[in-house]
């Protein structure tokens, strides 16, 4: 039972997490995560809009953006960033399937997150001291 509390508070809190391409990559983490499915599709985020077609895809960002990888086939390319660009298609065959926004820049968490990681620490701390 001791070890079950302790597994939940690491799952809340999020200790544990997916792989992200952007922290494979070397950066900070994903600002924007978005897919190409008969347009682009905000999949995870925000900060960033994405326009265009399979072919060639244009960005603009609210924030600094230091890498942007995408995915064409079973490749995976990385472009410099900035607050704008574009994306070209690098090959006849694969269109653009995939865009991850990366930045290093600190991310600061939503107020819900804070005060839902708060509570669940101060649940714990109830337990605990009635426990003694």
């Amino acid at each position: 039972m001791k070890y079950g509390i302790f597994v939940v508070l690491l799952l809340c809190i999020g200790i544990v997490s997916a792989s992200d391409v952007c922290t494979d990559k070397g950066f900070g983490h994903t600002v924007s995560f978005w897919t190409y499915d008969s347009g682009f599709v905000n999949v995870n985020g925000s900060s960033v809009d994405v326009y265009g077609t399979a072919h060639k895809a244009y960005w603009n960002s609210t924030i600094l953006i230091n890498s942007v990888v995408y995915r064409s086939g079973n490749r995976t390319y990385t472009l410099d960033g900035g607050l704008n660009g574009a994306i070209p298609k690098t090959t006849l065959k694969y269109d653009i399937q995939s865009i991850n926004f990366c930045s290093d820049e600190l991310e600061v968490p939503e107020f819900g997150i804070i005060a839902g990681v708060a509570a669940m620490i101060g649940a714990v701390g109830v337990y605990v001291y009635r426990k003694r």
